[in-house]
């Protein structure tokens, strides 16, 4: 699936901010790329979750999508702008 309705991304969103609560049941890979693109921008990789709780629905731009490398994950795209950029 490459697109879904706004219910669906409502309930990745929450699901996710259930997930970035209980800490450990979340993980988050410091893939170089997007850290490089974190300091690109002024942020600091410890400030994801704290991003990643602000995301909403409006920030969604495609997903969920297969994963390229085959493993069973999905990918979830999104786009939240920050003092006019995109972050």
């Amino acid at each position: 699936m490459t697109s879904c309705d706004i219910r669906s991304v409502k309930n990745f969103l929450l699901d996710l901010r259930m997930a970035l609560a209980r800490d450990s049941a979340l993980a988050i890979v410091g893939r170089d790329k997007n850290n490089a693109f974190l300091a690109e921008r002024g942020r600091l990789p410890s400030e994801l979750p704290r991003l990643l709780k602000n995301l909403s629905a409006a920030d969604h731009s495609e997903g969920p999508l297969l994963d390229d490398r085959g493993s069973d994950w999905e990918w979830w795209v999104f786009g939240p702008r920050d003092d006019g950029a995109t972050l």
